[in-house]
């Protein structure tokens, strides 16, 4: 052992002595030349020694790099199944909400009738009509008001306008033919309020005295015997303008309930005056 470090221990006294006379002899050519030389050549020693020690530690470097990486997609899925979670944890709130509020509009016993599923629509009359899943086997009569929930409180979506035993077609309150007489809430003037066919709705025959407020809700009139009064309908959209053709005013609205939105009406079960049932008879 004492043999194998006797040339080290030489070689370090050999370039320790070499290093301190380089030192102290005056700086001339020949020493300036010898200190170059010397420099030179151990420079490599030393930069073999720096890579020596950065190739045995690369396994470890690489090692690290790698468990970082791993533990980067482990946190990545994690945070992705978790951001899943949330959104299904929103979305089963949400439905449990709304399926509240239908069992509590069954259960109040304001308006009897019964739940039907929205099961078809026409491309070609978006926002005109829809077919619901019960008829005339279910206790559904022509001009029933239907019903569906926004914000969970119930609204207008529109009346029954044909019956079939197991099926139903809905007029929307957003179709050209629909027309609701209607009161603003905030000041109780009436006025008719037409589908345009669109997600716009027409309020007309205001009295003059009738301002309409940007926002404020329109609900159903006691002066319409199809439908209950004080059901919410639609909202203002904007300044009320003269009719030219009459001293009366308009106001454009957007319905209480987008037509896309329709999964499950509610089919109001009410008995109706008997001019209207003798209509409904006379009704194909």
């Amino acid at each position: 052992m004492n043999r194998e470090k006797d040339p080290s221990n030489y070689a370090l006294a050999f370039f320790a002595v070499v290093s301190f006379l380089l030192l102290v002899f005056p700086s001339t050519p020949l020493v300036h030349s010898a200190r170059l030389l010397f420099g030179y050549s151990l420079y490599p020693v030393l930069q073999g020694a720096r890579l020596d020690y950065r190739l045995r530690n690369v396994p470890d470097n690489v090692a690290r790099l790698v468990r970082t990486d791993q533990e980067n997609l482990r946190l990545g899925a994690r945070l992705k199944e978790a951001d899943l979670a949330a959104g299904r944890a929103a979305h089963l709130e949400a439905e449990n909400a709304r399926l509240a509020a239908m069992i509590s509009l069954s259960r109040d016993g304001h308006w009897r009738g019964a739940w039907a599923r929205v099961i078809s629509k026409s491309p070609r009359d978006w926002f005109g009509t829809v077919f619901i899943d019960k008829g005339s086997d279910h206790g559904v009569r022509a001009h029933a008001t239907v019903l569906a929930l926004s914000g969970g409180r119930p609204v207008l979506a529109g009346r029954v306008f044909e019956v079939y035993p197991g099926f139903s077609k809905v007029m929307l309150v957003t179709s050209e033919l629909s027309s609701v007489i209607c009161r603003l809430k905030g000041s109780g003037h009436e006025g008719m309020l037409e589908g345009r066919g669109s997600r716009r709705l027409r309020l007309g025959y205001l009295q003059e005295k009738a301002v309409p407020q940007d926002g404020e809700e329109i609900v159903t009139s006691a002066g319409g015997l199809l439908f209950p009064p004080g059901i919410p309908v639609a909202t203002v959209s904007g300044p009320g303008e003269r009719d030219a053709s009459m001293n009366l005013f308009n106001a454009a609205a957007e319905p209480a309930v987008e037509p896309d939105s329709l999964q499950e009406v509610y089919v109001v079960n009410r008995d109706f005056p008997a001019e209207i049932r003798r209509y409904s008879e006379e009704t194909p």
